[in-house]
């Protein structure tokens, strides 16, 4: 008896301490945020953890901006007494924070509620080799519940959403349903009066919310007021399934959406309890080219007939979810972890807030179908400014996109090539496409920035290619970089009245001179693999002798100099990155080995947030960016630099002296931001850098030129044309005036079709892995969800090239492949009724921009399968 009383005494003791200890972490990393639900541009929650935090029950979730509250607020009741495991309001007792964990695509928090622990986990997938699940803009939030002193305690869970998802203003009027079901039960909230693709305090005013779980015989529901709806779970353990139907201001009596699971008397929960979550736009963004500006829609909206079925779909798919995301996490972290822990750490943070930047969008054709053949990324430029797909923005999130799938990279890039393309007369890039969500593109002649954007472009171009295997897009758009590589050759070597994506606009800089270097250097690669010899020759020289001057002008003793001649200034030249991830080899070794030493003597002295990323002008002295910083860190030859700039950036990742999320520039002596400072910004994707140089490089396929081949895509072999022209018109004088007239025509055509984009099929250039669950599956039948990745088996070379003529292998996954048969790359769709040659070689030049498609459908639909990127691993 005695013995049975003491150890119920040290039971309660060992309770109460850890209800008061501050709460740990398997790996040590306390971030000021955690990421909740990040799962795109404006489904972007965050809670806060500034230091010494030991409870969420008492903070409510933020907007990344940290001005906009999200709400979101959780209960549990243990034996009938209630506990607030999130959310800042009286009701409840307070719950302990235990411990917490930060992977790629989860949050983790194991929280103490009287004499049960609950670990809270927030999912936000992250799907790159598929784009239906990835263009989903849903996440999960589960529960699993366990006693702390080994017996059975009765246990129910709550959880409730609010109509603050929906906009900035709290004033507007909201409406909102519940749809109920067999199998799932799902509220839905939105503005009485949208305003398509505006936002207001940084929170789009044109989305639905959508908070749901499965239906169960032990589950409830119910709308109303806060108080009213959270007191009825506090007094009952349950809710009525009843409506508010007063609709309102989003601010007036607050209307919360809840869902209430009643676990019964358990020792441990059997499975988790699931809460799905959603923010669904449409559309959600244009794409202006030309006179014609089109709405687009979210991906996953082509492979469901209704936004209610991917609801219950992805309410269904939640154990497929979590298998895929277990896989995903674990290459991330183990690749990450064989470098340091912390740069695992700091991998782990970036990687949802640079998926959750990004739209992929599709749009309907005239005929009211989805347009399969025009998928487009865009990513918004989250806690720096407005702008669509900002071309430095983009460049610094690269590495992750190129990790995690590089068919991503070529979405992305693909709409400002496009727009630039049909702009035409541009001896330079844009720097970017405009104001989030609308890319109506930005056309603008100003080029201050024209040495930046132009490089960074370059640079993306040739390692989407590189590291894909694909080559459309540097083929399609040749003529478009040969003319910007040809501004670079004239002016990066001197840089004026340029802007740096540093914000700098000192002339000379040499690390905006460098990239440039670089971008032709890219050029040169790019121009070999497509066979351009004289292309290849004469900028391969060129970024050779520009190297060599920059390494003159540039070189100061023991260092780079920020401008050439200021041997004093100290900058992070982090844009050699390009040229160790492209193989380019066009900077020296003993540059790189210079600059390992040269940062080794500067973090002896460096402060607490590392080294400022340059010191020649006063607003960039006190500042460093951790973008540049993890570059820089993938330039240097020594492990022991590597590890303290990794270890610099990881220092204020864990710094939580100060609220916000994972911000891209802060201040080096205090950890302390400005305004506009990125935070949750998409650019994060940079924590990638060192990850993405392990990446093979890949053969790269390239679609045949379209008008070489416009005859052998029509089925006009040269016998065949000559001898049916012959016997219907007489004589070969008729065949050569034909020819010639149809040879003019052609040239014409080449001339004004240079630099007019075609139709991008990114759907038959990559491979995506087919959906797990059995709910997206039926959802997915007969449709070509599946994307064909144009990867050949890894070259370790820095070369690649366009493959000989291959046997083709026809893929199932393309279910609107041609009817005729392929033979080969350069294949002939053959056919026996001559008597129609005439008509096709007089309507020749209507078809040709039709042939031109069509040549390259063919082109990858008979590549080989090789299955989905080695990311992912099923």
């Amino acid at each position: 008896m005695l013995a049975d009383t003491l150890l119920k005494l040290s039971l309660l003791s060992f309770l109460a301490w850890r209800s008061t200890a501050r709460f740990t972490s398997s790996r040590n990393f306390y971030p000021a945020a955690y990421p909740l639900a990040v799962r795109s541009p404006y489904l972007n929650a965050w809670i806060q953890s500034p230091k010494d935090t030991t409870t969420f029950g008492t903070s409510w979730p933020y907007h990344w901006d940290d001005k906009n509250v999200m709400g979101l607020a959780g209960y549990v009741r243990v034996d009938g007494t209630p506990f607030r495991w999130m959310g800042d309001n009286s009701l409840g007792n307070q719950t302990s924070l235990v411990s917490t964990e930060v992977t790629p695509t989860r949050s983790k928090f194991t929280i103490l509620a009287g004499r049960v622990q609950l670990n809270v986990t927030f999912l936000s997938p992250i799907e790159p080799s598929d784009w239906v699940l990835q263009s989903l803009p849903f996440t999960y939030i589960s529960i699993e519940v366990a006693t702390t002193d080994g017996s059975p305690h009765n246990v129910q869970v709550y959880c409730d959403t609010s109509a603050e998802w929906v906009s900035g203003d709290r004033s507007k009027l909201a409406r909102w349903n519940t749809t109920v079901s067999d199998d799932t039960t799902y509220h839905q909230a939105t503005l009485f009066q949208q305003s398509s693709m505006s936002e207001i305090n940084d929170v789009a005013e044109d989305s639905t919310m959508y908070f749901g779980m499965a239906s169960s015989t032990s589950s409830s529901w119910k709308t109303g007021a806060d108080e009213d709806v959270r007191k009825q779970f506090i007094r009952k353990g349950t809710l009525n399934n009843t409506m508010d139907t007063s609709f309102r201001a989003i601010q007036d009596h607050f209307v919360v959406f809840a869902h209430a699971v009643d676990l019964g008397n358990i020792i441990k929960s059997s499975s988790p309890t699931v809460w799905s979550l959603g923010l669904v736009r449409d559309p959600v963004s244009t794409f202006f080219v030309g006179v014609n500006s089109r709405t687009r829609s979210p991906y996953f909206l082509t492979h469901f007939n209704t936004v209610d079925d991917a609801v219950k779909s992805f309410i269904k798919g939640y154990k497929n979810a979590v298998k895929r995301a277990d896989e995903l996490d674990s290459k991330i972290m183990k690749d990450a972890s064989a470098i340091s822990n912390h740069y695992a750490d700091l991998v782990a943070l970036g990687a949802r807030q640079t998926m959750a930047g990004i739209d992929i969008t599709v749009p309907r054709g005239t005929d009211g179908k989805w347009n399969m053949s025009d998928v487009k990324a865009f990513m918004k430029d989250t806690g720096t400014s407005q702008r669509i797909n900002p071309v430095e923005g983009l460049f610094s999130a690269f590495p992750a996109f190129l990790y995690l799938n590089s068919s991503l990279g070529g979405l992305l890039l693909d709409p400002l090539l496009e727009f630039q393309a049909y702009v035409g007369n541009r001896q330079f890039s844009a720097p970017d496409l405009g104001s989030y969500p609308r890319a109506t593109g930005n056309p603008s002649n100003a080029n201050n920035t024209a040495l930046e954007s132009t490089g960074n472009m370059l640079v993306m171009a040739l390692a989407h290619a590189q590291l894909s295997g694909d080559g459309t897009l540097i083929s399609r758009y040749y003529d478009l970089l040969k003319g910007w590589t040809d501004y670079l050759g004239a002016h990066t070597l001197h840089p004026q009245n340029q802007r740096s994506a540093d914000g700098l606009d000192r002339s000379d800089q040499s690390n905006l001179a460098i990239k440039g270097i670089i971008g032709i250097a890219a050029m040169a690669k790019i121009s070999k693999a497509l066979n351009r010899e004289s292309d290849y020759q004469t900028y391969s020289a060129k970024a050779s002798n520009l190297s060599a001057r920059w390494t003159k002008l540039a070189t100061s003793g023991d260092h780079i100099t920020s401008v050439y001649g200021d041997s004093q200034s100290r900058p992070l030249v982090y844009n050699l990155y390009a040229d160790v991830l492209l193989r380019t080899n066009v900077v020296d070794s003993s540059i790189y080995s210079q600059q390992t030493r040269f940062y080794k003597t500067l973090t002896t002295t460096a402060q607490a947030f590392g080294l400022p990323y340059d010191d020649i002008a006063q607003e960039a002295q006190d500042f460093a960016k951790a973008p540049w910083t993890i570059f820089t860190a993938a330039t240097v030859t020594q492990n022991e630099t590597q590890g303290k700039l990794i270890d610099m950036v990881h220092a204020r990742a864990t710094f939580n002296g100060t609220r916000g999320d994972f911000p891209t520039t802060y201040r080096v002596s205090n950890g302390s931001v400005l305004v506009n400072s990125g935070q949750a910004s998409p650019s994060q994707g940079a924590m990638f850098a060192l990850l993405a140089l392990s990446l093979p490089i890949q053969n790269m396929v390239a679609p045949p030129d379209a008008f070489s081949h416009a005859v052998q895509a029509a089925g006009l072999n040269g016998g065949t044309i000559a001898g049916a022209v012959i016997g219907t018109f007489g004589g070969i004088g008729l065949l050569a005036l034909g020819f010639l007239l149809w040879w003019k025509r052609r040239k014409t055509l080449l001339q004004q079709e240079s630099l007019k984009p075609i139709p991008f099929v990114p759907h038959m250039l990559y491979r995506q892995r087919a959906p797990d669950s059995v709910e997206m599956n039926l959802m997915y039948q007969n449709t070509p969800h599946r994307a064909v990745r144009g990867v050949l088996p890894a070259d370790t070379s820095s070369d690649f090239s366009i493959p000989e003529s291959e046997e083709p292998e026809l893929t199932d996954l393309i279910s609107h492949q041609p009817s005729q048969s392929v033979t080969n790359s350069n294949s002939t769709m053959h056919t026996t009724d001559t008597s129609q040659l005439r008509h096709e070689i007089a309507t020749l030049r209507q078809h040709m921009n039709a042939l031109q498609a069509h040549q390259e459908e063919i082109y990858f639909t008979s590549l080989p399968r090789h299955g989905t990127p080695p990311v992912i691993k099923p």
